[in-house]
C-alpha cells in the first residue's frame, strides 16, 4: 500500500493506494440493490480513509472498502468502466483524512502501473456511501431455509 500527498493549487488531496487479487466473475455479483438488507445506513463521509486496507469490486459502480474485519462500507460511484475489473484503486479525499460525496477514487486494471504506462487510471466520482454488513440475511432468504 502505497500513501502519497498530492498537492493542488487550491486544496490539498490525499491518495492512499490499495490493491486487491483479481476476482473471478464467479467471485463479481451484480449491483446491490437498495433493498438489500446488507446494505446499511447511508453515511455522509468515511473518515480514516488510512485504515483502509482492502476492496471488493461489486459492479461497474460499487465497490466495498474495508476499514477492518466489522467495518466495511459500501461505495456508489457515477459509473467507471474499469470499476469491476480493478486490480488497484487510490482513494481521494479534499483534505481531513475522510471521503465524502464528490471525492474520487481512482481505478486501475494494473497492479504494476506506472507514470510510464500510458493507460491512466479512470477517475469515478462518489455518489453515495453506505454502512456495509456482510452477515446480514434477508428475512424473507431465512425463512425460505427453514422450511
Amino acid at each position: 500500500m502505497t500513501k502519497s500527498a498530492l498537492p493542488t493549487a487550491l486544496v490539498s488531496i490525499s491518495c492512499l493506494m490499495l490493491t486487491a487479487c483479481a476476482s473471478t466473475d464467479e467471485e463479481r455479483s451484480t449491483a446491490i440493490e437498495a433493498d438489500d438488507p446488507r446494505r446499511g445506513e447511508q453515511v455522509n463521509r468515511i473518515c480514516f480513509t488510512r485504515t483502509i486496507d482492502n476492496f471488493k469490486t461489486v459492479s461497474d459502480r460499487q465497490v466495498i472498502l474495508s476499514a477492518s474485519p466489522r467495518r466495511e462500507y459500501l461505495v456508489e460511484t457515477g459509473g467507471c468502466f474499469q470499476l469491476d475489473r480493478a486490480q488497484r484503486i487510490g482513494l481521494t479525499d479534499r483534505g481531513g483524512n475522510c471521503l465524502t460525496r464528490g471525492d474520487i477514487i481512482l481505478v486501475s486494471e494494473n497492479v504494476f502501473a506506472s507514470r510510464s504506462n500510458t493507460q491512466q487510471p479512470d477517475r469515478c466520482f462518489i455518489r453515495s456511501m453506505y454502512e456495509w454488513n456482510a452477515d446480514a440475511t434477508n428475512e424473507k432468504d431465512e425463512e425460505e431455509t427453514s422450511e
